[in-house]
């Protein structure tokens, strides 16, 4: 009797599957790696408020006139900060 001394996992068909299934798992990778975008914008502006008993609310329209964000908040909650002073650059 002749023993079959060939490895199992070397067989044609299973070779090509597993082949397919690395190119799909690169491809994959390939295309997930290209999606990431890691830019940080908020690092890039630079502002300057120098001000005295100013309320949140202006100061925070200041902000926002000085940059491209924009924030949102309850009037009511921001009103109980009666004044400010701030000096931040």
């Amino acid at each position: 009797m002749k023993k079959n001394r060939e490895p199992i996992f070397l067989e044609r068909g299973k070779m090509q599957k597993l082949y397919k299934v690395m190119k799909l798992s690169v491809m994959l990778l390939i295309v997930g790696m290209m999606q990431v975008s890691a830019a940080v914008y908020s690092q890039n502006e630079k502002i300057t408020v120098k001000e005295k008993d100013i309320s949140l609310s202006d100061l925070l329209w200041k902000i926002q006139n000085q940059t491209d964000f924009i924030f949102t908040f309850n009037s009511s909650m921001v009103e109980a900060y009666t004044t400010l002073d701030v000096e931040a650059e």
